[in-house]
C-alpha cells in the first residue's frame, strides 16, 4: 500500500526542500499529491488519503504533505508545484482551504493531469456500535466520490506530446529552484491580498499585461495561442513548439537545374 506522509517537521530535520523530498518519492505510478497545513495524531485515521491508498493498493501512490506552516506552505508549495509543471494560475487553489475542503493534484507518469477536490478529516472507523455517531455513511459516501474521480483519471491516457512538453517544462523549472528553496520569494508577493487603495505603478501595469511564465494565453478563444491546450489544461504552458527543421536563410539562393 503506497502511502507516504511527509511532515513539516520531518522536512526540516532532513534539511531538504519539499520539492526534493517529493521528487525522491515519485515514480511513474499514478500519484495523488496534496499539501495541507492540518495536523494529525495517527496516519491510519487520515481520511480520505489512507482509505484511498488501501483501496487502490499498488495501483496508486498517495503522497500527503501535512502540518505545513502557512508561510512555509506558500513558499514550499510554489516551488513544489512549479517543479511538477503545474500551471501557475492553478497553484493558489492547491494552497487554499475552505473548511474541510482541500485540493490535490493527480499525476500520471509524473505529469500533472488534473486537480482533485479532497478534504481532510482525522477519523477512525467505528469499532463498536457504541462508538458509532451515525456519520460513518456520510464519510464513506464522500470517499466513494473521490475514488470514482481517481479511477476515471487513471483510465485517461496521457498524450505523448503533452508528456514531452511537461518534461521540458519541468527541466526548465528545476534549473531555477535553487532561488526558491533558499529564501521566501513567494512569502509576501503573489499570495498577498491586494491593497484596495493602492494604485499600481506603470511598471506594474505593464507586468500585469504580460503573461506570467508558464501561463496560458487564451484571449477570447478556448485554445492557448502558444501550445494549443484547452482552458481545462492543468500543465504549465510549454510555449510554442520548436522547429527542429534546418535553419534557412531568408535570402538563400535556390538553384534550379
Amino acid at each position: 500500500m503506497p502511502f507516504t506522509v511527509l511532515t513539516w517537521y520531518g522536512a526540516r530535520r532532513a534539511r531538504k526542500p519539499l520539492h526534493e523530498l517529493v521528487r525522491f518519492e515519485l515514480t511513474d505510478r499514478p500519484t495523488l499529491l496534496a499539501l495541507v497545513g492540518d495536523k494529525f495524531t495517527q496516519e491510519s485515521h487520515i481520511r480520505p488519503f489512507r482509505p484511498l491508498a488501501e483501496r487502490f493498493g499498488e495501483r496508486l501512490h498517495v503522497i500527503l504533505c501535512a502540518e505545513w506552516e502557512e508561510e512555509d506552505r506558500a513558499r514550499d508549495g510554489a516551488a513544489l508545484f512549479k517543479a511538477l509543471g503545474v500551471a501557475p494560475d492553478l497553484v493558489p487553489r492547491l494552497l487554499s482551504d475552505d473548511g474541510e475542503l482541500r485540493c490535490g493534484v493527480f499525476l500520471k507518469q509524473r505529469l500533472p493531469v488534473a486537480l482533485v477536490d479532497l478534504y481532510f478529516v482525522e477519523r477512525g472507523a467505528p469499532t463498536s456500535t457504541g462508538m458509532d455517531d451515525g456519520r460513518e455513511p456520510y464519510f464513506l459516501a464522500r470517499e466513494e466520490v473521490v475514488a470514482r474521480e481517481v479511477e476515471r483519471l487513471m483510465a485517461r491516457a496521457v498524450p505523448p506530446q503533452a508528456l514531452a512538453a511537461a518534461q521540458q517544462a519541468r527541466a526548465e523549472a528545476e534549473s531555477g529552484l535553487a532561488l526558491l528553496s533558499g529564501r521566501p520569494v513567494i512569502g509576501g508577493g503573489a499570495f498577498a491580498p491586494p491593497q484596495p487603495n493602492a494604485r499600481p505603478s506603470p511598471l506594474q501595469q505593464l507586468q500585469q499585461q504580460r503573461p506570467q511564465p508558464g501561463a496560458h494565453e487564451f484571449g477570447n478563444g478556448t485554445l492557448c495561442k502558444q501550445c494549443g491546450d484547452g482552458r481545462l489544461s492543468v500543465r504549465a504552458c510549454p510555449g510554442r513548439p520548436k522547429d527542429d527543421g534546418p535553419a534557412r536563410d531568408r535570402f538563400e539562393l535556390i538553384e534550379l537545374e
